[in-house]
C-alpha cells in the first residue's frame, strides 16, 4: 500500500512539474545561459543619420506569428515599426549564419527612451530562447550568438515600459551590413 502511495505522489509532482517547465521555457530561462547577446555600441553621432531608410521594401507588422521565410544570406529584413502599441512579430522567420549568429540594428526604432523588449524565438515549438529588455535607440543594435544554425527563428517586440514603437529596424547577419546613405 505505501508504495502505491509513493509512485501516486511521484506522479503528481511531475504532473505539477511539467506546467512550470513550459511556462520557464516561454519566459527564457531555460535558453539564456546558452544564446549569448551582445549591445553593439554606436561608433559615432553620425551614424544615426546613416541609417535612415526610405526604402519600398519595408515590410508591414504582423500580430501573427510569422510564416515567411526570409534568406538573410541574399539580403538584411527591414522591420517596420508604425505605432506599436502591445506587441509584434517580424513578419518572417530566417536562419542564422553558419557560426549561429543573427543580429539586429535597433537604434532607429524609437520607444520615448523607454525600455522595450525583443524576444528571439525558436520556430520549431516557439520556444522562447533570449529576452533583451532596453532603450533600442543609444545602441547600434543587438548580435546573438551560440543559435543552432540549422534552425529557424523570428523576433517579438514587445511595449515594455514605452507607450509605442515606432520606426524602422534591420534583421541581418553580423558580416553583412545594412543600406548606407
Amino acid at each position: 500500500m505505501k508504495v502505491k502511495a509513493f509512485k501516486m505522489l511521484v506522479i503528481a509532482a511531475i504532473i505539477l512539474a511539467v506546467p512550470y517547465t513550459a511556462l520557464a521555457a516561454e519566459e527564457c530561462d531555460d535558453f539564456e545561459k546558452k544564446v549569448e547577446v551582445v549591445e553593439y555600441e554606436l561608433t559615432s553621432e553620425m551614424e544615426t543619420e546613416k541609417y535612415v531608410s526610405d526604402e519600398k521594401l519595408v515590410t508591414p507588422r504582423s500580430s501573427s506569428k510569422p510564416n515567411l521565410f526570409h534568406d538573410l544570406s541574399e539580403r538584411y529584413y527591414v522591420l517596420s515599426f508604425p505605432n506599436v502599441t502591445e506587441y509584434t512579430y517580424s513578419l518572417v522567420y530566417f536562419k542564422p549564419d553558419s557560426l549561429g549568429r543573427v543580429s539586429i540594428y535597433t537604434n532607429t526604432i524609437e520607444s520615448e527612451g523607454k525600455r522595450i523588449a525583443i524576444r528571439l524565438y525558436q520556430k520549431s515549438g516557439d520556444i522562447c530562447v533570449s529576452s533583451w529588455y532596453g532603450d533600442p535607440q543609444p545602441i547600434r543594435g543587438l548580435g546573438y550568438s551560440n543559435l543552432q544554425a540549422s534552425e529557424n527563428y523570428y523576433f517579438k517586440f514587445e511595449v515594455y515600459e514605452a507607450s509605442s514603437i515606432n520606426g524602422i529596424g534591420y534583421i541581418h547577419y553580423p558580416d553583412n551590413s545594412i543600406p548606407v546613405d
